[in-house]
């Protein structure tokens, strides 16, 4: 799935990756002096009605984990996400846009340790689990939930997808159907086309304005008639964009907070840094997607659906 931001002033979510002013100070430690650093403590702050168990910390490659346990026994399924800092704000324009989307579905079709391409899908329905996830504009979210006792595989299982994907060439071709597909079922949503029509009057070179779906034409028929190879694009964008400086990981379970430390260990072997270089982007630099000369703005916009809906 994809969605789309509010707009802000440089038309986008914020990604916030700095502790609270208000809140203790952070510090980093050397990955040989320790496994992990604590960031701040949350059971200190939290609401006296919270039963909650909260751990914030930070493995040595980056990655920021929030591991919470609930005393709830009740609670049969444990869940977690993890959001990577790229999304289809970092497409090529004009070259294979809709990659941020396109590579979310790949990540999911077999790794080097689960070659399997539906191996964790499988696993997740057999222990009453479920995944999805969704790219945003400056953003990806991966996401599961599985019976407890499963959690610790589930895990391992997810920390490959930034490891050591496979992007299998026979699957990336048929994931792109999937991908047109998902882009024709969307073609009738109201809330997806006005949502579509607004980037469409972005300004023109600000990465809002970019087509960050996919279908058939901008990932395979263009960059095909561009001499341009996807699969070599898909490989290129996960090594410049998942590394671990990049991530934040949320665990929800019943295990006790020290088990649930002991279950992320599998992602200290995401990368820290990117494999391949590229120029730093300041999103902010392109300023407000829509420029102040064409406003106010007044669109009418033709439903499929019957309705009468005004959008401030």
């Amino acid at each position: 799935k994809i969605r789309f931001p509010r707009l802000t002033p440089c038309g986008l979510r914020r990604w916030r990756t700095a502790a609270p002013k208000t809140g203790p100070p952070r510090f980093m430690a050397s990955a040989e002096k320790k496994a992990r650093t604590s960031l701040f403590d949350i059971d200190a702050v939290k609401s006296p009605n919270d039963r909650n168990g909260y751990r914030l910390v930070q493995l040595p490659n980056g990655i920021e984990v929030l591991l919470v346990s609930t005393p709830d026994a009740t609670k049969t399924l444990s869940s977690a996400a993890l959001a990577v800092e790229a999304g289809s704000f970092q497409d090529p324009v004009g070259v294979c846009e809709g990659l941020a989307h396109y590579l979310e579905h790949m990540c999911f079709l077999g790794s080097r340790k689960y070659p399997g391409e539906s191996e964790m899908e499988d696993f997740l329905s057999a222990n009453g689990g479920s995944s999805n996830a969704f790219t945003e504009s400056e953003y990806t979210c991966y996401y599961f939930d599985i019976h407890n006792s499963q959690l610790k595989k589930a895990l391992d299982m997810l920390s490959q997808f930034f490891i050591e994907p496979l992007f299998v060439a026979s699957s990336a071709d048929r994931e792109l159907d999937a991908i047109e597909s998902e882009f024709r079922r969307t073609q009738q949503n109201d809330f997806v086309r006005r949502d579509q029509l607004i980037c469409h009057l972005a300004s023109k070179g600000h990465p809002f304005a970019s087509f960050g779906w996919g279908n058939n034409e901008s990932l395979r028929a263009r960059p095909k008639a561009n001499g341009v190879d996807i699969n070599e694009q898909l490989r290129r964008f996960h090594d410049a964009n998942y590394f671990g400086t990049r991530m934040r990981l949320a665990v929800f379970s019943v295990h006790t907070l020290d088990e649930l430390e002991a279950f992320v260990a599998p992602f200290v072997d995401v990368r820290r840094e990117a494999k391949v270089e590229l120029p730093p982007t300041v999103w902010s630099s392109f300023g407000w997607p829509v420029q102040q000369g064409q406003l106010p703005l007044f669109l009418r916009v033709v439903p499929v659906c019957r309705r009468h809906e005004l959008s401030i």
